[in-house]
């Protein structure tokens, strides 16, 4: 490019002034501009059709061609006085570009040698044809040597600054490869998901939907970014969320937000649970019918021994006024004995259908301390441990009235558990709350359970009581489950037995409720 910029200059010059093109100077201007065409169409073809084979000594070719190129104009234009001493630098740099720091130092020196030679030659007056003065060492030596080092730092800073560009090069190369590997790997790990993978960017647009998303979604709302959109809007964020698709499909996801550069976004992981849905629906109908077979089963056994009474009362009756030996005292006592033990049928059967089919709950937010001071008051009028209520006030999601059975239901075992204890009793209810769920724990100093019945508590009909039904701790069970909670027994800090109820603290989503078994 300089060559040719030179060339067309000198052209133009020689003609604006009239001047023929073909002087002396001319001539050599273009004898030089012509080996530096050469040269380079050498190196091109080169390369076109031997590639890199003795790429080193190709490039030496070319340098140092250009580095004679260069002396001869500097000879042309002035010789140390020359404003094309650059032109040493020039080729310095190329050689940094291609070739190694040791080589480039090589053609540094050439380079020298050839600026030397220039000056040694206008010194002795050897070129007396380009019309040059001939100046004395004194004159030429501080230019010379201040090139001369010169081309030797262009040399080792061109190399290795070429050097460090390389090696970065080489680096970034390397990164921008494991970036290519690593999206591929996301985008296959992404793809064979079996769960559908949605992003937004922070503009609310679709950037990208796996295949298992767009099997889920069906091709109209994955090809349509505002149904995208709609469906999964910005608002729904954070925890588990349910949403349904036409009526009969039942998507369960979760959304998170995205940080980035760019503003973030969002990410929305969701899966098809209609088959597990109605899978869970019948498991759980199974397992209800299974355990509706138990306890009828138990039932039965627990409504023999009074309807036994019952019939026995009624044949002494029938047998006492057969003979006329019936008295008002005598019958008194038999039908008296046949109440009780119609009340207690009546009971069982009660708690059988209370535990069978429990009555829908009615759920609203609920204070556990205004809960807990309702039957602490009641259970002041009755003699037997007295209560503590421990723990900030929580607020929960459930039916009051059944919360309240469940509670008095804990709260009355751990009462009767007492009966037993020789030292003063004591009843702890503790309060408290997590993340989601509010929770209270009815906890007694009193004997426990032994650990060979902790797994049979919450079956129906088990009873560690003479008098018992079997049937409290099963209906609470039941009673809390229904409204989406958990009972179960935790360690106790009273050394007694400590039974915990985890209620959610607001309205869960919506969801098909339970087959009614009728």
């Amino acid at each position: 490019m300089v060559i040719s910029v030179l060339l067309i200059t000198t052209a133009g010059l020689r003609l604006s002034r009239g001047e023929p093109l073909t002087g002396v100077g001319s001539l050599t201007l273009y004898s030089a501009c012509g080996v530096t065409y050469a040269t380079i169409l050498f190196g091109a073809l080169w390369i076109r059709f031997r590639g890199n084979r003795h790429r080193v000594l190709v490039a030496y070719v070319q340098l140092v061609g250009d580095c004679l190129v260069a002396t001869v104009l500097v000879l042309a234009t002035g010789g140390f006085d020359s404003a094309f001493t650059f032109l040493y630098s020039l080729a310095i740099l190329n050689a940094a570009v291609v070739l190694t720091q040791r080589d480039t130092l090589i053609l540094a020196g050439v380079a020298s040698a050839c600026y030397a030679l220039a000056i040694t030659a206008q010194h002795f007056d050897w070129t007396s044809g380009f019309g040059l003065s001939r100046p004395t060492w004194a004159e030429t030596f501080p230019s010379l040597l201040a090139n001369v080092l010169a081309f030797f730092l262009v040399g080792y800073l061109g190399s290795s600054l070429t050097r460090q560009l390389r090696t970065t090069s080489q680096q970034l190369t390397k990164a921008e490869a494991a970036l290519v590997e690593a999206e591929h790997i996301h985008e296959t790990v992404l793809e064979s998901l079996p769960s559908g993978v949605l992003t937004f960017n922070h503009a609310g647009d679709v950037v990208f939907l796996n295949r298992a998303g767009a099997d889920i979604l069906g091709p109209d709302i994955a090809r349509s970014q505002s149904r995208l959109a709609a469906f999964f809007p910005p608002a729904i964020t954070g925890d588990r969320f349910e949403l349904e698709l036409d009526g009969d499909i039942l998507i369960g996801a979760t959304a998170a937000p995205l940080s980035g550069p760019a503003g973030g976004g969002r990410v929305v992981v969701f899966q098809d649970l209609t088959e597990l849905r109605a899978l869970q629906q019948q498991v759980a109908r199974a397992d209800r019918l299974r355990t509706l077979g138990g306890f009828s089963a138990g039932l039965a056994h627990e409504l023999r021994n009074p309807l036994a009474s019952i019939n026995g009362c009624l044949q002494l009756l029938e047998e006492d006024a057969a003979q006329g030996h019936l008295n008002s005292d005598q019958a008194a006592r038999m039908l008296a004995i046949a109440r009780r033990e119609g009340e207690r049928l009546a009971g069982l059967v009660t708690a059988f259908l209370t535990y069978a089919r429990p009555p829908p709950p009615h759920r609203e937010p609920m204070s556990l301390h205004s809960l807990f001071h309702d039957i602490t008051e009641a259970a002041s009028l009755k003699a037997g441990a007295p209560i503590a209520v421990v723990g900030d006030d929580v607020t929960v999601y459930a039916d009051k009235s059944q919360m309240a059975q469940v509670a008095w239901n804990l709260v009355s075992n751990a009462r009767q558990a007492l009966e037993t204890t020789a030292s003063g009793g004591q009843i702890e209810v503790r309060l408290g709350q997590d993340r989601d769920r509010g929770w209270f724990i009815v906890d007694d100093n009193g004997p426990g359970i032994a650990d060979d019945q902790r797994d049979k508590i919450f079956d129906p009909f088990f009873t560690t009581r003479a008098d018992g039904t079997g049937l409290g701790l099963a209906t609470a069970h039941q009673l809390v489950d229904a409204q989406g909670g958990e009972l179960d027994m935790v360690p106790s800090a009273l050394s007694g037995a400590a039974f915990r109820v985890r209620l959610p603290r607001r309205a869960p989503s919506p969801s098909p409720g339970d087959p009614d078994l009728g």
